[in-house]
C-alpha cells in the first residue's frame, strides 16, 4: 500500500511541474517580441573628392556595416552604382569580417563635371561619394576668331585674335595665360599676354600690320608651349582687286577680301572670269534641259545667252575664246573651243572623255581631267590649244580629280584629288614632275590660284565656321598649312584676275 501511495505522489508532482511549464511558456508567447538589430552603413573614406578627367579617383570609396553596438556585420551585399560618364571596376561586394566593402577602381570620364558613386544595400541608408572631374593639362590651342583677315599694310585689324585652350578631351581650361607674339611682318600687338575665361577663350589686344606686303603672322602660345599661328594678308592699293566669285545655293556671288559684304550677282554656276576681269562666263542648268553658257559684266549686269548644251567655261588668255565641255562631264564629256562672241563660228571639238578645261596663262596649253567612264579613276592631262600633243601629267589611279588651275606664271597646276571620302589639294609642275600634296585636311576641293601666285583658294566641305554648309578658305601656295576661312557658306571660288591698275 505504502508503495502504491508513493507512486501516486510522484505522478502528481510531475503533473504539477508540467502545468507550471505550460503556464510559463504561454506567458512568453503572448508577451515577448523578436529583438531588432539596427545595421548602419557608413563611409570609411572621404565622400567629396577631386580628380583629373580620364584619371583614377584615390582613395577608392570604402563603406563599413556595423550594428548598434558598433560591431562589424559581415556578409552584407553592397552595390556601387556610378553616375555620369565615369566607370567603376567591381561594382558589387559583400562586407568582410570587419564589415568592410569597397569598389575595385573608380575612373573618371573624359568630360569635366560631377560624378557620383552610390553605395547601396537593401533597407540601409545609401552612402554617396562625389567626385569633381577637372580638366587635364593644356593639350590644344585653337583659333576661333580673327584669323585670315586682309587689310592694307600698316592698318589695324578690325577683329581681335581669339583662341580656345582645352585639354586632350577638349574640355575648356580657364585662367590659363596665353601670350601673343608677332612673328613676321614687323607689326605690333597690344596686351601681349592675357588669360582664358571660363569657357577657355583668350582674346588678344589689337593687331596692327607692319609695312611688309603679303602674309604676316602672330603666334599664340600657352605656358606649356602649346601654340598656334594666325595669318593676315597685308596688301597695298591692289587690295581693291582682291575679289572672289563663289557659288551659294545655285547662285553666283562676289565679295572682296577687305571685309565687304557678299553681293548676289545672278542665278547660275561654274563662274569664270575673263582675262581682263570685266566679264564673267557662267552656266545655267534648268532641270529637264541641257546646260547653257551665259556671259555678263563683272557687276552682274548685261546677262546674255551664248550657247546651249555646254558647261565648264574657261577663257582663253586673249579673251576671244572659251574652252567648254559637252555632256554630263562626270562619265562622258567632250571638250570644244567656242568663240566668246556670237559671231557664227562653229564650235571645234578638241578631245573626248575630257572635262573641266583650264587654259594656261600663255594660251598655248589646256589642262583637263581625263575621264574613265566610271566613278573616279581620273587622270590629269594637258594638250596643245588645238587639241594635239595630249600628255599625262598626273597618272590615273583610284582617285577622282577635280578642277585643275594654273599658277599665274604657268609653271604649276593645282587640282583636288579624292580617294574615298577624303579630298585634298595637290600641285604638280606643268611637265608632270614634282607632284606635291598641299593640304591634309581631307575635305578640300576646287582650287583657284590667286592672281599674285601666293595663295590657293579652296572649298571646304563638311567643315565651315558657324555654318552647316561648305566654306571657302585659302592656303599658302608654297606651304599649304591650315586653311584660313574667308567666306562662309560658299563653294567653287574664282579669283578675279589682276590687270594693270584697274579699280
Amino acid at each position: 500500500m505504502p508503495s502504491s501511495q508513493a507512486a501516486a505522489d510522484r505522478i502528481g508532482v510531475a503533473r504539477a511541474l508540467l502545468l507550471l511549464a505550460l503556464s510559463i511558456s504561454g506567458c512568453d508567447n503572448s508577451n515577448s517580441t523578436e529583438p531588432t538589430v539596427e545595421i548602419r552603413l557608413e563611409a570609411q573614406t572621404a565622400t567629396s573628392l577631386t580628380g583629373t578627367v580620364g584619371g583614377e579617383i584615390m582613395p577608392v570609396p570604402v563603406v563599413r556595416a556595423t550594428n548598434q553596438a558598433g560591431t562589424p556585420v559581415p556578409g552584407i551585399a553592397i552595390s556601387f552604382l556610378v553616375s555620369g560618364d565615369s566607370r567603376i571596376v567591381n561594382g558589387f561586394a559583400r562586407t568582410d569580417g570587419d564589415g568592410i566593402a569597397t569598389v575595385g577602381h573608380w575612373f573618371l570620364g573624359p568630360q569635366a563635371g560631377v560624378s557620383t558613386v552610390t553605395a547601396r544595400s537593401r533597407d540601409l541608408t545609401n552612402v554617396v561619394f562625389t567626385a569633381i572631374a577637372v580638366p587635364g593639362p593644356v593639350a590644344q590651342i585653337t583659333p576661333v576668331g580673327g584669323n585670315g583677315q586682309t587689310a592694307r599694310v600698316g592698318a589695324t585689324l578690325s577683329n581681335p585674335l581669339r583662341v580656345r585652350v582645352a585639354d586632350s578631351f577638349n574640355n575648356p581650361i580657364g585662367s590659363e595665360p596665353v601670350t601673343f607674339t608677332v612673328l613676321t611682318g614687323r607689326g605690333t600687338i597690344e596686351g601681349t599676354t592675357t588669360v582664358t575665361d571660363s569657357v577657355g577663350i583668350a582674346t588678344s589686344g589689337t593687331w596692327t600690320l607692319g609695312p611688309a606686303r603679303g602674309a604676316q603672322q602672330v603666334r599664340a602660345e600657352t605656358r606649356g608651349a602649346t601654340r598656334t599661328v594666325f595669318t593676315a594678308m597685308a596688301c597695298d592699293e591692289t587690295c581693291d582687286q582682291e575679289q572672289l566669285l563663289f557659288e551659294r545655293s545655285d547662285e553666283i556671288f562676289a565679295t572682296d577680301l577687305l571685309g565687304g559684304a557678299a553681293r548676289r550677282l545672278v542665278v547660275g554656276s561654274k563662274p569664270a572670269w575673263s582675262p581682263d576681269g570685266r566679264r564673267i562666263a557662267f552656266v545655267r542648268h534648268v532641270p529637264g534641259s541641257k546646260p547653257s553658257i551665259y556671259l555678263m559684266d563683272a557687276d552682274g549686269s548685261n546677262v546674255v545667252h551664248r550657247a546651249d548644251d555646254f558647261t565648264y567655261p574657261a577663257w582663253s588668255p586673249d579673251g576671244r575664246r572659251l574652252a567648254v565641255g559637252r555632256g554630263d562631264c562626270a562619265y562622258e564629256c567632250e571638250l570644244y573651243i567656242l568663240s566668246a562672241m556670237d559671231d557664227g563660228t562653229a564650235p571645234v571639238r578638241l578631245a573626248q572623255r575630257a572635262s573641266q578645261p583650264a587654259w594656261s596663262p600663255d594660251g598655248r596649253k589646256i589642262a583637263f581631267i581625263s575621264l574613265s567612264g566610271d566613278d573616279a579613276y581620273h587622270a590629269l592631262h594637258i594638250m596643245n590649244a588645238d587639241g594635239s600633243g595630249i600628255t599625262e601629267i598626273a597618272p590615273r589611279d583610284e582617285a577622282s580629280i577635280d578642277r585643275p588651275t594654273w599658277s599665274p606664271d604657268g609653271r604649276r597646276i593645282a587640282f583636288s584629288k579624292c580617294i574615298g571620302p577624303k579630298c585634298d589639294i595637290f600641285v604638280v609642275n606643268g611637265d608632270g614632275s614634282v607632284l606635291v600634296q598641299l593640304t591634309t585636311v581631307g575635305n578640300a576641293l576646287g582650287p583657284a590660284w590667286s592672281p599674285d601666285g601666293t595663295r590657293i583658294a579652296v572649298a571646304l566641305y563638311g567643315r565651315s565656321a558657324g555654318s552647316p554648309g561648305p566654306s571657302i578658305a585659302y592656303v599658302a601656295a608654297d606651304g599649304g598649312g591650315e586653311p584660313i576661312v574667308i567666306v562662309t557658306p560658299g563653294y567653287r571660288p574664282a579669283w578675279r584676275p589682276r590687270v594693270g591698275n584697274r579699280q
